[in-house]
């Protein structure tokens, strides 16, 4: 992203904000002049920033895993994004997109385990989504543990429950669906429409004006580029042209490679086969 200062690295990934990210940050902290609720939002902004960084390290780490490129991280006002490249596969990079919202999974078990350890007792009310349900606590640190364990539980379901473009939900279906053979046009209507009905949703009931107008803003680009049959510029849907899907091995392909005296390779996946062969089980091509 353009415009955007570095912070530090993490196993070599470049870690950077946009210059609206400390704007933002500092309006949040600052907001209120009394001094608990300067604490209160000082605290709430160090969770989300340390929460931020780990979901995103959550997306490149597992690019890297998987073979793939983790350019960088850049933090900006509605959170993180992780730029990366190089998945070679439509499944791999579906792992990618769900490699960050995971992350919170993990991240709330151990930040539970620690309240109990603080406070020498456990309520279910600590993993709640919802504020008003807090357990009944003795320490201010406490109350910070529940709240960075509530942030995590807010954050999955978020990016994996909200159906739209470009949350991380929006992505994995997308991917899915190319990756089950659905046309990339009626992929694409799907998660448009859906994107601006959780859209609305978002801005009426919940408030949430700049999210919803994030996702308005690039479900209308999305929608701009399916009009004018460009779908193929946009990046969420060039990958099903750039990325494969991985061949599944069928039994009723394997039938025919029953004769297993002699092998020889595939000449397109290298998987051995029978020399009698006249398809290859695996990736499913005439020999």
């Amino acid at each position: 992203m353009k415009d955007s200062f570095y912070l530090f690295r993490f196993r070599d990934i470049p870690i950077k904000a946009h210059w609206t990210f400390p704007l933002f940050a500092a309006f949040w902290i600052f907001r209120d002049s009394d001094p608990q609720a300067f604490r209160f939002n000082l605290g709430f902004a160090a969770i989300l920033f340390v929460t931020v960084i780990l979901h995103e390290l959550g997306h490149a780490l597992t690019a890297r895993s998987i073979g793939g490129v983790a350019k960088e991280i850049v933090l900006w006002p509605l959170g993180g994004l992780a730029y990366t490249t190089h998945h070679r596969t439509l499944q791999n990079s579906l792992k990618v997109t769900l490699g960050g919202p995971l992350v919170h999974l993990p991240l709330a078990v151990i930040l539970g385990l620690a309240v109990y350890l603080v406070e020498g007792s456990f309520s279910w009310l600590t993993f709640s989504p919802f504020y008003s349900q807090m357990p009944a606590v003795s320490h201010m640190a406490t109350l910070y543990l529940v709240i960075a364990v509530k942030v995590q539980v807010i954050l999955f379901l978020f990016n994996m429950c909200v159906p739209a473009y470009p949350l991380d939900c929006g992505h994995a279906i997308v991917k899915v669906a190319l990756i089950r053979g659905v046309s990339v046009e009626k992929t694409a209507r799907f998660i448009i429409g859906a994107s601006f009905i959780v859209a609305l949703v978002l801005l009426l009931y919940f408030r949430l004006f700049l999210v919803s107008a994030f996702i308005i803003y690039e479900t209308w680009r999305l929608y701009q580029l399916m009009r004018a049959g460009a779908l193929n510029e946009h990046p969420l849907f060039a990958m099903a042209h750039s990325l494969r899907s991985e061949p599944r091995a069928r039994k009723s392909h394997l039938k025919l490679v029953a004769n297993k005296t002699a092998e020889r390779t595939c000449p397109h996946c290298g998987q051995a086969v029978p020399a009698k062969a006249q398809m290859c089980g695996r990736c499913e091509r005439m020999l």
